[in-house]
């Protein structure tokens, strides 16, 4: 039996899959036009939608979600600030953000973006856009090196104990 979703008064492809992506639009023909475009990956990715920034941060906390496809301009608070918030909130969850200005890309992606792309009117052409750019979002993820800290370093306890045995000045 699979588990129910929670429908935030939205469309949402509520099927247990591999992978969720969260849509976030507050043009409610945009957000259409964005789940259409995603059509074709229902049975291998479930969709869940949202028409506000409290809305997304609401189903960012409580779903395990793989990407984040958002409108650049929401009314609550200009764009960056929130694409750093979700960044910095939610580190793993890769950022896609849809934008007709292109003079803004470079900013977007300081703010955190993975991908800043236009909209396009053909929902075939836009879907397959939006799959490629998360895709390749998560591949560069998974190829990331991060630098490793004192404690991310596993040394065995007999290993410790030699090297301080080693490094100890005779008495």
């Amino acid at each position: 039996m699979g588990s129910q979703r929670r429908n935030y008064g939205l469309r949402a492809w509520d099927v247990e899959q591999a992978e969720t992506w969260l849509v976030v639009d507050d043009t409610e023909s945009d957000l259409i036009h964005m789940e259409r475009s995603l059509a074709h990956l229902a049975g291998e990715v479930g969709l869940l939608t949202a028409r506000d920034r409290s809305t997304a941060l609401e189903i960012l906390d409580r779903h395990r979600v793989d990407a984040c496809i958002l409108d650049y301009y929401l009314s609550e608070e200009p764009g960056d600030a929130f694409i750093a918030r979700v960044a910095q909130k939610y580190p793993h969850v890769p950022l896609i953000v849809v934008s007709n200005l292109t003079d803004t890309s470079k900013t977007i992606r300081s703010s955190g973006a993975d991908w800043v792309m236009p909209k396009v009117a053909d929902a075939r052409a836009f879907g397959q856009m939006l799959t490629n750019a998360v895709r390749q979002a998560q591949s560069v993820r998974k190829l990331r090196m991060y630098p490793l800290t004192v404690a991310d370093l596993y040394v065995p306890t007999s290993l410790e104990q030699q090297i301080r045995n080693a490094v100890a000045l005779p008495r």
